[in-house]
């Protein structure tokens, strides 16, 4: 990652084909380091509630494949820094033609939960579709209509991912809905997923400038992101481990508890020997380390004092 200079004011944190080290399990770490880096000495670490918006265009389908599989080592990374430290995750998706005119694309696929199941099992059953992507709106509706923590004290962030301009919302504007996120104490953080001369940039750049946060871009790798051979078993599994909450709500609760263990436990192997087959390749497909070190990146920054 290096940092360079914003065309409207914040900084540009730059994620590329560049980076060697690959993090696959760094979004786990961005939970570990969101106390500021204090020891185990020192107070427990606020509660964090982490809200994720993705584009589901067409061409964001590694990165919510990236997700997908990243979220639960959250939970791990996070108990064992702070045992008592609560974790509450929400996904939402925009640009979703499934999510109607009416609500502007977006559509909340998991609310703030500390079931990282859940929001898994909603990651795998969320589809690539749709080609208008109403930033201003998901932001908007990411802090209205999720329960943040009415007591105030854990840290409340908004991380928007997404490829498209920043600026299309015909009836909400980046103005109103920052204004409304800030009001409510959200820190709105936002990644551009593309190549960092695009001109889509700078409504990107404005979004962060309103927040008082920095943008981070995500660029994608040269030549576009292959496929591996388990890419194939980890998207069925994973259908199979979304289908294990339906089940739930009906009869055989216990085994669908039972199936689910057996998934997840298959989908990480799974996960972790992609992650070895993509480095023994120089990292020739990187929408996970990349992601993942983007989200630690979104986390890290708003510990930093600000002036």
């Amino acid at each position: 990652m290096r940092e360079i200079a914003g065309p409207e004011g914040p900084a540009i944190r730059r994620f590329g084909g560049a980076m060697q080290t690959a993090v696959f399990a760094a979004v786990g770490m961005a939970l570990v380091l969101a106390g500021g880096g204090s020891s185990a000495a020192d107070e427990a670490a606020p509660a964090l509630d982490l809200a994720i918006a993705i584009d589901t265009s067409g061409t964001m389908e590694r990165l919510l494949d990236a997700a997908r599989t990243d979220v639960w080592d959250f939970a791990a990374r996070l108990a064992a820094e702070d045992p008592e430290r609560t974790l509450r995750v929400a996904v939402l998706t925009y640009g979703n033609f499934h999510a109607g005119e009416d609500a502007g694309w977006v559509r909340i696929e998991a609310p703030l939960t500390t079931d990282l199941d859940l929001v898994v099992s909603r990651l795998f059953a969320a589809r690539i579709t749709g080609d208008t992507e109403y930033v201003a709106r998901v932001v908007r509706t990411a802090v209205e209509g999720l329960e943040w923590d009415p007591a105030g004290s854990s840290r409340r962030i908004l991380v928007v991912l997404g490829n498209e301009r920043a600026t299309q919302d015909p009836q909400v504007s980046l103005e109103e809905s920052v204004r409304i996120a800030r009001d409510r104490g959200v820190e709105v953080r936002p990644v551009y997923c593309g190549a960092p001369r695009s001109s889509d940039v700078a409504s990107w750049t404005r979004l962060a400038t309103l927040a008082g946060t920095s943008l981070a871009i995500l660029e994608p790798a040269p030549g576009g992101q292959a496929t591996t051979p388990f890419d194939g078993e980890i998207a069925a599994l994973g259908n199979a481990f979304a289908a294990t909450y339906a089940k739930k709500r009906d009869a055989g609760v216990e085994a669908a508890e039972t199936e689910r263990t057996r998934l997840k436990v298959r989908i990480q192997d799974l996960a972790a020997r992609r992650r070895q087959f993509v480095e023994s390749r120089g990292g020739w497909r990187k929408p996970a380390p990349e992601l993942s070190t983007v989200l630690l990146d979104r986390v890290r920054e708003g510990d930093a004092p600000r002036d």
